[in-house]
């Protein structure tokens, strides 16, 4: 299980998604989610971060199970942070 934290202009949106690593947690999250994020009131072109799926997420020096990976919504950064939970 993994958590995943979204910062997106002002917003913070959390959520879970299983896999059997960060990266296919990080696809589950972007095909499940961001259309969730879009009905929810995130700015629409939020689903350019469909793009980030692809990246492989960078682990975090000095920290453990925690990986980021970053994307950008028009000229808004997106920090996406990935961290392993024990369900």
């Amino acid at each position: 299980m993994f958590t995943l934290v979204l910062d997106l202009g002002g917003g913070t949106y959390v959520s879970q998604y299983e896999g059997p690593s960060p990266a296919a947690a990080l696809r589950s999250w972007a095909q499940n989610e961001l259309p969730l994020l879009v009905q929810a009131g995130a700015p629409p072109a939020v689903v350019s971060l469909a793009s980030v799926a692809d990246d492989d997420p960078t682990p975090l020096t000095g920290l453990i199970n925690v990986w980021c990976v970053t994307g950008r919504v028009d000229s808004e950064l997106a920090l996406l942070n990935i961290i392993a939970t024990v369900a």
